[in-house]
């Protein structure tokens, strides 16, 4: 082979394989596109906001396929979900990536059917709360309303996929461990708090009725 034919070849950086439950070893390394229905599904908030300024200068969601997300997501497939819950920790120096390894997480569950529940930041929470009243459902606690729709109306987003089927039948859905009695009902149990913050405390109790342990 000549220099200027060496020097010619494209590297590789890029996989075509945009699915992150099929991805393997031989992808690590690689970036994958991520489709505009499934960022805005699931990668819309838990990132440094750098990284979605270089989304929209690029007009297009990449991420690296890389051994961490391989690991973990391999752990999740070979888990036996018939014990107690099993626990996951990224840990690392600032800037090393576990944000971005949780966020390829996310896409992985997202698309092999898990339900997802997904705090980017709680301390700011915590320490910026907005608005707080006593619970109206079980007394000596406290509420946030602003904190709960906020996080609900994130929780329909990323799920919503999995409550609202495609063809408008309402069968119960199973994702692992959780079974959904009534994906319609949960979809208006959501929307109805969501119209009334009051209420949100009382809901919280009903959504735990509906989600059912397979056990």
């Amino acid at each position: 082979m000549t220099a200027e034919a060496a020097f010619s070849r494209q590297p590789v950086i890029r996989t075509s394989e945009s699915d992150p439950t099929k991805h393997t070893d031989r992808h690590v390394g690689l970036f994958y596109t991520i489709s505009p229905e499934d960022a805005e599904r699931w990668f819309s908030r838990g990132l440094l906001k750098r990284a979605y300024n270089s989304f929209r200068a690029f007009n297009e969601t990449c991420l690296m396929v890389r051994s961490p997300g391989i690991e973990l997501a391999s752990c999740l497939r070979s888990a036996d979900y018939s014990l107690p819950n099993v626990h996951y920790m990224l840990y690392g120096r600032p800037g090393c990536g576990k944000s971005t390894i949780l966020a390829y997480v996310i896409h992985y569950c997202g698309r092999a059917g898990w339900f997802i529940v997904h705090e980017p930041w709680m301390p700011w929470h915590l320490r910026y709360c907005k608005t707080i009243e006593p619970s109206s459902f079980i007394s000596g606690l406290v509420d946030h309303p602003v904190y709960a729709a906020d996080r609900l109306a994130y929780f329909r987003k990323m799920n919503e996929h999995l409550l609202s089927p495609s063809d408008g039948s309402s069968p119960p859905v199973t994702a692992y461990r959780y079974v959904v009695r009534d994906a319609f009902c949960y979809i208006l149990l959501i929307q109805f708090t969501l119209s009334s913050l009051r209420c949100f405390d009382a809901v919280g109790w009903a959504a735990g009725r509906h989600l059912a342990c397979k056990n």
